[in-house]
């Protein structure tokens, strides 16, 4: 019993409590119920303004979304833009580097034809220096008796005289009228006093041969079997003449190149003077003028060496002319 009374009691405060709380919240709803009902056209207008809000909010959203796919779409174009930029500025480097080492090209092409010109004209002085001194030794020896010892074998002539040296040989004459010696009938200790060679002579003869037809007979006409063998073949003529013909359209076609590469750094430096800023090449003391006059000057005579190779092109081509040569892209 005495167990029982404490938990009846603690029920009873639990149930007394909780029927105070329902009293007091019904009382109260009630109360608000009232509020509500009197306030209920503000309520509508508060409402009306939320939904104006979510409308307002949702057309923000839109908005919002709007804005950062333009910025998206904006940011990739700025880097688009960026790179471009970026690109260009590349782009404008290696067009510079590009013009540097074209002025460094047309110059090294020019200082080269310079070089082979200064190694030509070297070449005709020393050219002209031995004719001068073969001219002398040779006419020290014209009228004088030809004798056995300058032979590799004797002769079926009696008493020939030297009448004239050339490169291709020797002019005689004896008892019975005028022969020619070639420079492999001579002993070679005569041949090297005279400064002659057997591959000269045949160069010398193949020569006259395209500078007087008549000399074609001579062939024929030869009665010595040596002297014929001295006289450059048909063969050995058309192999001649295939390498000149070779070496001249090389030539050619070397002189258009330069002539393209001439004018048009000579236009690039009339353009460059008019237009850069700077008034000398990357690396140059000259300036831009003196260096277009230069390479006009340069293209002139370009132009000249052409004619002269195509000049001795048409000389040795059976028909008289020069193959058209397709110049080198600009």
């Amino acid at each position: 019993m005495s167990d029982f009374t404490p938990r009846s009691s603690e029920l009873s405060s639990i149930v007394i409590g909780g029927v105070a709380i329902i009293v007091i919240a019904t009382l109260g709803f009630a109360s608000i119920s009232n509020d509500w009902l009197e306030s209920s056209s503000a309520v509508q207008l508060n409402q009306e303004r939320r939904i104006k809000v979510s409308d307002l909010e949702m057309q923000i959203a839109k908005l919002r979304a709007k804005v950062e796919r333009h910025e998206e779409i904006f940011a990739r174009r700025l880097a688009q833009d960026s790179t471009a930029e970026n690109e260009r500025q590349q782009q404008g480097k290696l067009q510079e580097e590009l013009e540097i080492i074209m002025i460094e090209v047309a110059d090294l092409e020019l200082h080269a034809t310079e070089q082979e010109a200064m190694i030509a004209k070297l070449g005709d002085q020393k050219s002209k220096h031995r004719d001068r001194a073969r001219g002398g030794l040779w006419l020290k020896h014209q009228n004088q008796p030809l004798k056995a010892s300058h032979l590799r074998e004797p002769l079926p002539y009696r008493g020939p005289k030297i009448l004239k040296i050339d490169a291709g040989g020797l002019t005689v004459r004896h008892e019975s009228g005028v022969s020619r010696v070639t420079v492999a009938q001579l002993s070679p200790d005569f041949r090297e006093e005279l400064d002659l060679s057997v591959s000269e002579a045949k160069e010398a003869m193949t020569e006259m041969f395209l500078k007087d037809a008549r000399i074609k007979s001579a062939r024929g006409k030869q009665a010595d079997a040596a002297a014929q063998a001295e006289l450059p073949t048909p063969a050995e003529i058309e192999e001649l003449l295939s390498k000149r013909l070779k070496e001249e359209l090389a030539k050619v076609e070397k002189f258009h190149a330069l002539i393209d590469s001439a004018e048009e750094t000579a236009v690039m430096a009339r353009r460059n003077s008019r237009q850069s800023s700077n008034k000398h090449p990357h690396g140059k003391l000259e300036t831009w003028t003196e260096r277009a006059s230069r390479f006009e000057k340069a293209a002139i005579s370009y132009r000249e060496q052409l004619a002269l190779a195509e000049a001795e092109v048409r000389r040795l081509t059976p028909g008289g002319s020069v193959p058209r040569l397709r110049s080198r892209a600009r």
